[in-house]
């Protein structure tokens, strides 16, 4: 990058919703190759969550309204001064952002072509940033309109407020290849996202979750990086005519054990990787029209991790160069960015306590939650009302369905934190339902991942008679 840099401060403006404002902070103008560089840091908020809140919204944001390509973007929490907040006041757990175009129709997700909006980069406990290699941009126009889809964690005992800042660079260089975001979520189109590792294998076992990726034209993918959970070991693109090779792929790291994701109390949900790794290719890897390739999320299975994600941002750029035919040779420029905080790379194993709040209002580490077990005999329904399960303890025979019907006009979910075997809800509410059989003997601690500490269950599965 080279030239004069300008900066300006903008007044805070732009677009108001119910829940927060989002304004423009800051913009940097500088010289490309062949054009203009203009980076605009925005903020949108303030986001209130109550006391081990989790909380999550999708909301109108304000897009760069700049003609051009976006060549880096990054997001992250941070406090009224545009400080980093702490993940032990509020946890940026996944941001994505999307693009409506400028009009109804103008952008689509590339594997979800049914959606009429373009999910074109994600965020969260890994901390990644949207970085193409040179040459490459993703088109955007000056009528574009954001929306960003959010969920923020407040460890506290009281309630916290924070803003989602993000910045992003644009080039009006004309000359640049244009890319296509495709969302792979191995999850499928519209399912929530989430899928559930139940556990239970021998050590050494994974669980591939996985789908098909056909691309519509050839193409070549410059830039891949990824969201994963706790208990992830790769998230990977392969090409089954080839041998299966691996075309792409993003790994995790782990923090080590004194890092802060391990240190934060209340724990409300399984630790997630501090860092997943940025693909990166200046040459591209060919892709080609119609080809059948496979996305893979792959998660240890000898102990359970519920209500996972394994979800890509793939960058592929169409056009120039002839893609070559056949299994060609891979490039030699394929390049993995990682993060150079100290780290593991194997998944380690931290099962979610249960909290519950003391006399004074402070989570407390609790084995189950207050009050007899009810003992029942075969299946039976939790009730989901007020904020609570009913029964909040149960005792069942090993084989018996529980269901859960969530009767609140408030969303809940129900989501194992500990246990023998793997299982989640969506977040459901006016009546929905959602069963599970128990087949497997032993204590089962559950929780409310949008309240998981106000709202706990535990069930006894008895082993079957005889």
């Amino acid at each position: 990058m080279s030239g004069t840099f300008g900066f300006s401060t903008l007044r805070p403006s732009l677009v108001a919703t119910t829940t927060g404002i989002a304004f423009t902070l800051a913009l940097v103008v500088a010289a490309s190759a062949q054009g203009k560089l203009v980076t605009k840091t925005m903020r949108w908020g303030p986001i209130r969550a109550g006391n081990y809140e989790v909380v999550s919204d999708t909301v109108r944001t304000p897009a760069p309204r700049l003609a051009g390509s976006i060549v880096q973007m990054h997001a992250r929490m941070v406090d009224s001064a545009g400080r980093p907040m702490s993940p032990q006041r509020l946890m940026l757990h996944h941001v994505v952002f999307l693009n409506l175009g400028a009009r109804t129709g103008d952008r689509h997700d590339g594997s979800c072509p049914e959606l009429p909006r373009e999910r074109f980069y994600g965020n969260g406990e890994e901390d990644e940033t949207l970085q193409l290699p040179p040459g490459y941009g993703y088109p955007v126009g000056a009528r574009d309109r954001w929306r960003m889809s959010w969920m923020v964690m407040n460890h506290r005992n009281r309630q916290e407020k924070g803003w989602i800042e993000y910045t992003v660079t644009v080039d009006d260089d004309p000359t640049l290849s244009p890319v296509k975001p495709f969302w792979l979520d191995v999850a499928g189109c519209g399912k929530g996202s989430i899928f559930n590792v139940p556990g239970g294998e021998g050590p050494g076992a994974v669980q591939d979750q996985s789908i098909p990726w056909i691309p519509p034209r050839d193409g070549r993918i410059v830039a891949m990086g990824s969201h994963l959970h706790g208990g992830a070991l790769a998230m990977r693109v392969t090409e089954p005519d080839c041998g299966d090779r691996t075309l792409a792929e993003s790994r995790p790291t782990y923090g080590m054990p004194d890092n802060i994701y391990y240190r934060i109390r209340p724990i409300l949900h399984e630790p997630g990787p501090i860092s997943t790794s940025w693909f990166e290719s200046q040459s591209g890897v060919p892709i080609h029209r119609g080809e059948r390739l496979t996305v893979h999320g792959e998660y240890e299975a000898e102990h359970p991790h519920a209500r996972v994600m394994a979800i890509a941002h793939a960058y592929v750029a169409f056009g120039g160069a002839p893609v070559p035919e056949g299994c060609a040779p891979l490039p030699d420029d394929i390049t993995a960015i990682t993060t150079s905080t100290p780290g593991r790379t194997e998944p380690p194993f931290a099962p979610i306590p249960l909290t519950g709040l003391d006399s004074h209002g402070k989570a407390i580490t609790i084995d189950r939650p207050p009050g007899k077990a009810k003992t029942v005999d075969g299946d039976v329904t939790v009730l989901v009302r007020d904020w609570a399960f009913s029964p909040p303890n149960l005792s069942v025979p090993a084989g018996a369905t529980v269901t859960w019907r969530f009767d609140d006009k408030v969303r809940h979910g129900v989501t194992l934190a500990s246990g023998p075997r793997g299982f989640a809800s969506l977040n459901l509410r006016n009546g929905a339902t959602y069963s599970q059989r128990l087949d497997v003997p032993g204590t089962y601690r559950l929780l409310c991942p949008l309240h998981p500490v106000t709202m706990t269950e535990a069930i006894d599965v008895r082993p079957a008679p005889g």
